[in-house]
Formats: structure tokens, sequence, C-alpha cells
């Protein structure tokens, strides 16, 4: 991979004034500490996208507190804005900012921390901050009208778009760590990149604080493959069971006739005795059911599947996510 500070340099002398200018027009920002400023001016107001340009700057004691150095986490993000025409005034307006190839690996990227972006748009500093989930894959996080409270992806705090040019500066940072909730640990333990918490809580129809209110007053269960307890069936009450890559058993799939029981197995051999009216997501590996009842559904994933008896309707889909 190209080092970031090659990258940036290279598009910057395409895009933009020299570094020197851009040195004397950044500001001290927010921290007691050195803090990485990414300056775009008016390659965001033009709607590029690129590898943002890293300069450090030291700010005065007497602002803000407690920064630790900025991507921490991930020197290789990817920052850009998506400005919009308003044909009434000529103008462009930036509605979303989002920050793409952020890792969320929890050893080496910025799995289970805090990112927060400080944007300095008409001389009036603007924060708003990320919880990154644990995944195996690189994502793309958005800072726009829509809050994390509708999905994980999305900041804490609303964007109001603004005129392009009005945009001078922009820092980002790692300003900490968080515990994932019992859904992210589910999809943690998954480790499939079909499984994100989005498609998960598709698959299942419910919003994350839905489903969190109802693990919340035992309504719901979230059984991740690491727990003792992994396996137990909760008769009428539904099930998630969150498996991981080695190979997870769960004996009973049921719930009752308006619920359903889920078992996301990841990958290894994964395997259940029975199904009534539930779904088993094998994930890679060779995955099997002895009875699949009451339509029941197994989506195979890769890998050779079995299902011994399909029985009252239910179905059986070889190598496929559903």
């Amino acid at each position: 991979m190209i080092p970031l500070h090659i990258r940036a340099r290279k598009l910057f002398k395409k895009s933009a004034p020299s570094l020197a200018a851009l040195r004397a027009n950044t500001i001290e920002l927010l921290t007691k500490r050195d803090l990485i400023v990414i300056i775009f001016f008016t390659i965001l107001g033009l709607g590029g996208v690129f590898a943002a340009t890293l300069i450090t700057i030291t700010a005065p004691d007497s602002q803000g507190a407690g920064y630790i150095r900025a991507t921490a986490c991930d020197e290789s993000v990817n920052i850009s804005a998506s400005p919009v025409l308003n044909n009434a005034d000529g103008q462009f307006y930036v509605p979303t900012i989002s920050l793409s190839e952020i890792s969320q690996n929890v050893s080496t990227g910025c799995g289970n921390k805090v990112m927060q972006i400080a944007l300095k748009i008409n001389n009036e500093v603007r924060y708003a901050s990320w919880n990154i989930p644990a995944g195996i894959t690189d994502s793309t996080f958005y800072l726009t009208n829509i809050t994390s409270s509708l999905g994980s992806n999305y900041a804490d705090t609303q964007l109001t778009q603004f005129k392009a040019t009005d945009l001078t500066n922009v820092a980002i940072s790692q300003i900490g760590t968080y515990t994932p909730n019992r859904i992210e640990e589910c999809v943690a333990s998954i480790a499939d990149p079909n499984w994100t918490k989005t498609t998960l809580l598709a698959a299942i129809g419910k919003t994350e604080q839905e489903l969190l209110t109802l693990v919340n007053n035992n309504t719901w269960y979230i059984q991740v493959a690491a727990d003792a307890s992994f396996g137990t069936n909760h008769a009428n009450n539904p099930d998630i069971y969150c498996g991981d890559s080695n190979n997870n058993y769960v004996p009973y799939l049921d719930s009752n006739s308006s619920t359903l029981d889920y078992f996301f197995g990841g990958a290894g051999n994964d395997s259940v005795n029975t199904s009534w009216n539930s779904i088993f997501y094998g994930g890679e590996g060779n995955d099997s059911i002895v009875t699949l009842a009451e339509t029941s559904r197994f989506y195979g994933g890769a890998g050779t599947d079995t299902a011994s008896s399909v029985i009252g309707g239910s179905t059986f889909y070889q190598d496929s996510s559903g």
C-alpha cells in the first residue's frame, strides 16, 4: 500500500495549493496533544474523494482536552463530501460527509473504538462521533441527516447541510473505546462479511433499539458461541444463536407460532437436530440438520450441506445466504 502521506502529496499537487499554503490556513483545534488535521478547502466543494492529507499541529493548552493522536487506529481513512447543487442560488451544499475504508478489526483497526470528527464551518466548529463496531471488513460511516439511532454507520448527531465553500478545516481522531452491545457481539462472533449489524437486523425484522429492548426485557435471547449456555432453548421465547468459526451445535430451534428462532452458524461445520418454524443460516462449512419441520428454512451456504428430513412445508436451500 502506498503510504498515506505520499498519496496525499500526489493528489494535492494536482488539485490544491502548496502544502505550505495549506499550513498557513490551518487552525489550532481543540487539544492538549498533537492533533492531525485534515484540510479540504475547495476539493470538497468539487466533490473529490481522496486520501486525507495529514498535517500535524499543536493546539494551545487552553482549548479542549484529552484527544489522542488522530486516526491512531487506522491511518488510511478516506474522507469525502457529497456536494449537491442548489438551483435556487447556484451554490453547492454538503448534506453528507463520509469516512470510508475504516478498518473494523479490534486488534489492528478501529473496532470497538470511538471516532470523532471536527468540522470548521463558517468559523464555527461542529462535532460528531461514531462507535465503530467490530467486524472483519472495512466500512463506511456517514455524517448526514440520519443518526446512529437508525444504525451504527451513522454519526450520533445530524448534519445540517452547509455551503461547500464554508468548510475550511476538518479533524478526525480516535477519542476512546466503547463496549459493544449484544447485537454487535453477535455479529463479531459470526465473523461473516454477509452478516453485518444491518443485514442481521433486516433478516430478523427488527430495528437495533427494538431488539435490544426485547433482549433487555428477557423477551428475546441472543446467545453467542462463547457463552457457556450456548444452545439453550427458551421454549416460546425467540432465541438468536450466533456461531463462530468452530463447529457449533444447537439441539433445537423452536419458538412459537408467531416468532422464529435464528441460528447464524458462521464458519465451521454447524449442526441442528430439529428445527420447528425457525431459520438456520449455515455459512461456510459442511452444515447439517436432521429434521426440518413446520415451515422451517435452512440456508446451507458454502460447503456440502445436508438435511436428512424436510417436512411440513419446510425448505432447504443449498449454497444460499437467504
